[in-house]
């Protein structure tokens, strides 16, 4: 007996689970074109509102007016089968929220037809409790149940969870897949979660999550439970309190064109759902008023984004990220949409009430970070770049041109003053010899 139980620590204490992920991205114009009830919308006539003053422009609109209506263009997705017949279930990893949720049949404002039926499933269990679930852009009402999930393939691990079978969902358009899967570990009082019934399942050794976003190309995965990798080239930061992937803004700085851009919100953090980035309106303005570089302001009401007329994205440059020693960058395709000569600044208005900005997954491509549960504190790997960072060296080559102009200028300068010299002292021999004559002529003439 108790060499079984040795056995079963021994299995424990190097248990984890990885899920693989699926980028799923969508063309940004049939996507808003869905958004807009299926009608067209004319990308070279975009209707747009020129602003002299964004404060002036916000006074009468109210906070999330930009960019709620952009969150699912980008889906990192995998399976989960529920129930005794294993229904498959496409759902969006998130680590913003902590509970599992599919759509049930007839399921009001849900972004699918594809429904979980409990009526299938010999192991469903109802447990009659009303729950809501918020995110930063759309909400989902169900009743919470209990069921029996599997993830990946048919040899993966069966544990039972708790499911949220939604019956009415909002602000979700857009959506490919059927719900979403949180991960977050649960807070005091907020009952057990995913990643609790793994550990219950004795599936996972701990509640510490390790996530990375790929582009297509690299395989996107998350995997639950103790990493077991070199930790030698990690950064560590300290986790937020109100977020479990956010990261405190002494930690953090933001800075293009190898300026510092101040930002007084106090959080920063990582958001696996939306595709955009939501930031409060203090840091809102400074960010998309060093992005403009001068040119007039525009407001797309189609897109519900802010930005600019361009020739191209080669006009800007990657956005860089410092978490302490850790430099992230995020490259100009994804953080501004190209549209028929116009860029599109993919950052949304989170309002003057929140006090964190939302770093969305188009912000967090080739990241890859770690949440260490028991010691609050996250960790940064190397950013795997799918090419050589585009940054800003006008000042290196400036002082170049600079110097060069100023050795030409002294270079000429020097010329002309040797040769007036020259020219000077030949004017003097001259002189001297024409009065040496002169003084010879006089002196034979007295004589």
């Amino acid at each position: 007996m108790l060499c079984c139980i040795l056995i079963s620590l021994a299995v424990l204490a190097n248990a984890n689970l990885t899920i693989e992920l699926t980028r799923n991205e969508k063309d940004f114009l049939e996507f808003r074109r869905a958004k807009n009830n299926g009608v067209p919308l004319d990308p070279e006539h975009p209707k747009v509102i020129e602003i002299e003053d964004i404060k002036k422009f916000w006074l009468n609109r109210p906070s999330l007016c930009v960019g709620v209506t952009n969150s699912w263009m980008t889906e990192y997705t995998t399976t989960v089968k529920i129930g005794s017949n294993q229904q498959e279930m496409q759902v969006i990893l998130g680590v913003g929220s902590r509970h599992l949720w599919v759509p049930k049949k007839k399921c009001i404002g849900c972004p699918t037809q594809n429904f979980f039926d409990s009526s299938n499933s010999s192991t469903f269990y109802n447990k009659y409790y009303e729950m809501n679930i918020y995110y930063e852009h759309g909400k989902v009402f169900g009743d919470l149940s209990l069921d029996e999930v599997r993830l990946g393939n048919p040899e993966s691990h069966s544990f039972k969870t708790e499911i949220m079978i939604a019956r009415e969902a909002q602000d979700l358009e857009g959506m490919v897949a059927d719900g979403v899967l949180g991960i977050i570990p649960p807070k005091k009082g907020d009952g057990d979660s995913f990643s609790t019934y793994l550990i219950k399942n004795s599936i996972i050794d701990s509640k510490d999550i390790t996530v990375f976003l790929g582009d297509g190309e690299d395989h996107s995965y998350a995997e639950f439970g103790s990493n077991k990798e070199n930790t030698e080239e990690v950064t560590w930061v300290r986790s937020g309190i109100d977020y479990d992937f956010g990261i405190t803004n002494n930690n953090v700085s933001f800075s293009y064109m190898n300026k510092t851009i101040p930002i007084s919100t106090h959080c920063i953090a990582f958001d696996t759902e939306s595709a955009v980035s939501g930031i409060p309106r203090i840091d809102l303005k400074t960010i998309i008023s060093t992005l403009q570089q001068g040119k007039t302001l525009l407001y797309y009401e189609e897109y519900d984004f802010f930005g600019v007329k361009c020739a191209s994205l080669d006009e800007f440059y990657d956005l860089q990220i410092t978490f302490k020693e850790h430099i992230s960058y995020i490259a100009v395709e994804d953080y501004i949409l190209y549209i028929h000569g116009h860029c599109l600044f993919k950052f949304y208005d989170s309002g003057n009430e929140n006090n964190v900005i939302i770093l969305g997954n188009s912000f967090l491509r080739g990241t890859k970070f770690t949440k260490i549960n028991a010691e609050r504190k996250i960790g940064l790997w190397p950013q795997k770049l799918r090419h050589s960072p585009r940054i800003y060296e006008g000042y290196s080559y400036l002082w170049i041109y600079l110097l060069l102009i100023f050795l030409g200028i002294s270079f000429a300068a020097s010329g002309i003053y040797f040769y007036k010299r020259a020219s000077h002292q030949k004017g003097d021999i001259s002189e001297e010899s024409e009065m040496a004559g002169g003084n010879e002529d006089r002196n034979f003439n007295f004589y």
